[in-house]
């Protein structure tokens, strides 16, 4: 269900603000192996439990090096848990469709 629902957010944020699909090298900590890029940001999708394996992926890495901010969305069952508004982040709770954003350092 998570993977679903984050394909067809990267298939609508794709259209809407006419962005660039980027294949990431499938790894634990990813949902969906594609990731989309809007104005020098990369959206990724994952969940906060697998969090730590996304951070170390060395494309992810490669991509925050050459002056992009990645930013990962955490799909998860719902968005009131302190513990995912720790760090810089969107949240999308896909059973309700809320989300929050966290822009924090």
């Amino acid at each position: 269900m998570k993977e679903k629902y984050a394909k067809d957010l990267i298939d609508n944020i794709n259209r809407r603000y006419n962005g660039r699909i980027i294949e990431i090298e499938e790894q634990k900590g990813l949902l969906i192996k594609w990731a989309v890029e809007i104005n020098n940001y990369v959206l990724t999708f994952t969940d906060y439990e697998n969090s730590e394996y996304f951070l170390s992926n060395q494309q992810i890495i490669n991509l925050q090096n050459s002056g992009y901010t990645v930013i990962p969305v955490y799909l998860e069952d719902r968005t009131d848990n302190e513990r995912l508004v720790s760090s810089k982040a969107v949240v999308i709770s896909y059973n309700d469709k809320k989300f929050i954003m966290v822009m924090r350092n």
